[in-house]
């Protein structure tokens, strides 16, 4: 759905749906590489206590 949205020829023509996934992943790597790197030190850089915090949270809520 999200992607027909993005690429309304996918609705006419769904049999190119992986194509186009790979299309959106090469665009992605060469094209957004800010943003690429920013969710790549978003996730290197939590600190480990913090984690453990989240984790203890959601246990605590009931969703993980």
């Amino acid at each position: 759905r999200e992607m027909c949205s993005k690429y309304g020829f996918l609705e006419k023509l769904p049999f190119l749906l992986p194509f186009m996934w790979v299309h959106r992943a090469v665009t992605a790597a060469l094209f957004r590489r800010k943003n690429v790197a920013a969710v790549k030190n978003r996730h290197d850089n939590i600190d480990a206590e913090y984690a453990k915090q989240i984790v203890d949270f959601k246990k605590s809520i009931g969703i993980q």
